[in-house]
């Protein structure tokens, strides 16, 4: 996720500077942030991240008002706290503060939403604002904010959208960037969301034709270990005790019932760190285009 980052630093004159910058990690914020000072000539002295913080307030009547808010540093909590006229209170930064990315579902929800609202002709700034307040996804919620903030201040749509790729997608963010510098927003975001509605519809598609096969040999599989591993031998071991000689074809797989029995954690193992594997190169964009032309390519 987009994370962001305020520097602080010296210019030649003395005078103090700072500014922020977005960026996945603090490693990317500080390339960011050296290309700026090469450019400004600036020393740069300090790097915050925006962190989540928790609050406790105490009132008079002892009861206890809980929340949480994004700031760079403690102190500028507490600064926030007291301005409101808040003396008595605890802050702690969020040791998990994990974010969860909007679905598919949410981004098509507000895609198709902007798409009503900018047909009854509302202003793209109210139609950010309104949504951001009916979402239920943090993320989301807090990106249309920045989203409606950048482009108050003039930032250009195409670039603020595309910092947010990783929340909406290449596609649609590359679609809303440029219907904020087209003639006809509501039509660009309605030719987005019918695409989306269409590649969600394949999609769906393709996994039902995929599962069902798929399914039948874990199945089958599933049968086959089950017999090897619990039935024969169980058969087999009568015969034993009778002192019946069992043909070489039933010892030899009495004695893979028992190899299966000792590995097979090692077994599992083996099938699936390569099918994790698989599944993590999908979610880079080198595999998803190689998913992509292999899907296309099946019957």
């Amino acid at each position: 996720m987009i994370k962001e980052f305020r520097f602080r630093g010296i210019s030649p004159q003395g005078r103090s500077a700072q500014g922020t910058v977005n960026a996945r990690n603090l490693k990317n914020a500080k390339e960011k942030i050296d290309k700026l000072a090469q450019k400004y000539n600036l020393n740069i002295t300090d790097i915050e991240q925006k962190r989540t913080f928790l609050y406790t307030i105490k009132l008079p009547n002892k009861k206890k008002i809980k929340g949480k808010q994004k700031a760079y540093s403690k102190e500028e909590v507490a600064r926030g706290l007291k301005n409101m006229g808040y003396d008595d209170f605890t802050i702690s930064p969020m040791l998990f503060d994990i974010q969860m990315k909007p679905s598919k579902s949410d981004i098509q929800m507000f895609i198709k939403l902007s798409t009503n609202m900018l047909n009854d002709k509302m202003n793209f700034g109210q139609v950010l604002s309104l949504l951001a307040e009916e979402q239920n996804n943090s993320v989301l919620k807090e990106t249309l904010y920045q989203i409606e903030k950048e482009l108050k201040q003039g930032a250009e749509g195409q670039e603020v959208f595309k910092k947010y790729t990783d929340v909406f997608g290449k596609f649609p963010a590359f679609m809303m960037g440029l219907a904020t510098q087209s003639g006809n927003m509501a039509k660009i975001f309605e030719a987005t969301n019918t695409f989306i509605e269409r590649d969600s519809e394949i999609r769906k598609n393709i996994k039902k034709a995929l599962v069902s096969p798929m399914f039948a040999v874990l199945a089958t599989i599933g049968a086959v270990m089950y017999y090897v591993m619990e039935i024969f031998p169980a058969t087999t071991e009568l015969f034993v005790k009778l002192g019946i000689d069992l043909p070489p074809m039933t010892q030899k797989t009495l004695e893979l019932s028992d190899w299966l029995g000792n590995n097979y954690l090692y077994i599992l193992g083996a099938f699936f760190i390569p099918v994790l594997i698989i599944w993590r190169w999908w979610s880079t964009p080198s595999g998803q285009v190689w998913r992509d032309r292999f899907i296309i390519k099946l019957p």
